[in-house]
Protein backbone atom coordinates (compact mmCIF):
# COMPACT_ATOMS: atom_id res chain seq x y z
CA UNK A 1 0.00 0.00 0.00
CA UNK A 2 1.33 3.34 -0.81
CA UNK A 3 2.05 5.90 1.92
CA UNK A 4 0.48 9.46 1.18
CA UNK A 5 -0.13 10.49 4.17
CA UNK A 6 2.52 12.16 6.75
CA UNK A 7 2.32 13.52 9.83
CA UNK A 8 4.54 15.68 11.94
CA UNK A 9 4.31 16.22 15.60
CA UNK A 10 6.47 18.33 17.98
CA UNK A 11 7.11 17.57 21.24
CA UNK A 12 8.63 19.68 24.34
CA UNK A 13 7.63 18.33 27.99
CA UNK A 14 4.46 16.94 27.13
CA UNK A 15 2.64 14.82 29.33
CA UNK A 16 2.88 10.95 28.14
CA UNK A 17 -0.75 10.30 28.59
CA UNK A 18 -1.68 12.96 25.80
CA UNK A 19 0.72 11.23 23.51
CA UNK A 20 -0.72 7.74 24.41
CA UNK A 21 -4.29 9.10 23.61
CA UNK A 22 -2.65 10.47 20.22
CA UNK A 23 -1.03 7.18 19.08
CA UNK A 24 -4.19 5.24 20.10
CA UNK A 25 -6.14 7.81 17.70
CA UNK A 26 -3.33 6.83 14.72
CA UNK A 27 -3.75 2.68 15.76
CA UNK A 28 -7.01 3.19 14.29
CA UNK A 29 -6.26 5.29 11.10
CA UNK A 30 -6.53 2.59 7.66
CA UNK A 31 -4.90 4.94 5.80
CA UNK A 32 -1.02 4.22 5.39
CA UNK A 33 0.58 7.04 6.81
CA UNK A 34 4.05 8.15 8.49
CA UNK A 35 4.80 10.04 11.90
CA UNK A 36 7.06 12.09 12.07
CA UNK A 37 8.33 13.32 15.82
CA UNK A 38 10.69 15.79 16.38
CA UNK A 39 11.35 16.18 20.60
CA UNK A 40 12.80 19.34 21.42
CA UNK A 41 12.94 18.13 24.93
CA UNK A 42 15.80 17.94 27.15
CA UNK A 43 15.82 14.81 28.22
CA UNK A 44 14.57 11.53 26.08
CA UNK A 45 11.96 10.62 28.00
CA UNK A 46 9.30 10.29 25.70
CA UNK A 47 11.04 7.94 23.53
CA UNK A 48 9.73 5.23 24.27
CA UNK A 49 6.49 5.50 23.38
CA UNK A 50 7.29 6.03 19.37
CA UNK A 51 9.43 2.50 19.82
CA UNK A 52 8.59 -0.53 17.56
CA UNK A 53 6.15 0.82 15.20
CA UNK A 54 7.91 1.07 11.86
CA UNK A 55 5.21 3.72 10.83
CA UNK A 56 7.31 6.22 13.46
CA UNK A 57 10.45 8.44 12.92
CA UNK A 58 11.40 9.75 16.38
CA UNK A 59 14.53 12.53 16.50
CA UNK A 60 15.38 13.83 19.36
CA UNK A 61 17.13 17.14 18.96
CA UNK A 62 18.29 18.65 22.23
CA UNK A 63 17.29 21.58 22.08
CA UNK A 64 14.21 23.58 21.54
CA UNK A 65 14.02 24.31 18.47
CA UNK A 66 10.38 25.83 18.31
CA UNK A 67 6.90 24.75 16.89
CA UNK A 68 7.18 26.22 13.41
CA UNK A 69 11.28 25.52 13.22
CA UNK A 70 10.69 21.80 14.08
CA UNK A 71 7.74 21.22 11.93
CA UNK A 72 9.56 22.95 8.83
CA UNK A 73 13.09 20.72 9.97
CA UNK A 74 10.57 17.72 8.96
CA UNK A 75 8.87 19.41 5.65
CA UNK A 76 12.03 19.99 4.32
CA UNK A 77 13.31 16.36 4.71
CA UNK A 78 10.33 14.62 3.35
CA UNK A 79 11.29 16.27 -0.37
CA UNK A 80 8.09 15.73 -1.89
CA UNK A 81 7.40 11.98 -0.81
CA UNK A 82 3.75 12.27 0.69
CA UNK A 83 0.53 13.72 -1.45
CA UNK A 84 -0.67 15.18 2.07
CA UNK A 85 1.31 16.33 5.10
CA UNK A 86 -1.03 16.61 8.30
CA UNK A 87 0.34 18.78 11.46
CA UNK A 88 -0.51 17.72 14.47
CA UNK A 89 -0.45 18.87 18.00
CA UNK A 90 0.56 16.57 21.08
CA UNK A 91 -2.91 16.51 22.68
CA UNK A 92 -5.34 15.97 19.62
CA UNK A 93 -7.02 12.75 19.99
CA UNK A 94 -9.86 11.01 17.90
CA UNK A 95 -12.29 8.56 18.99
CA UNK A 96 -12.49 6.64 15.08
CA UNK A 97 -10.85 6.88 12.24
CA UNK A 98 -11.43 10.30 10.52
CA UNK A 99 -8.69 10.92 8.97
CA UNK A 100 -9.28 8.06 6.14
CA UNK A 101 -12.38 10.05 4.86
CA UNK A 102 -10.75 13.33 4.93
CA UNK A 103 -8.26 11.55 2.35
CA UNK A 104 -10.50 9.87 0.84
CA UNK A 105 -12.91 12.96 0.01
CA UNK A 106 -9.82 15.03 -0.83
CA UNK A 107 -8.72 12.24 -3.60
CA UNK A 108 -12.32 12.06 -4.91
CA UNK A 109 -12.71 15.90 -4.83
Amino acid sequence: MRIVLSISLVLYHNDPEDIKRLLGSLANVRTAFRLYVVDNSKEQNLASLFQGDERIVYEHVNENLGFAKAHNRILKNLDNQFKYHLIVNPDVYFDEDVLSPMIQYLEED
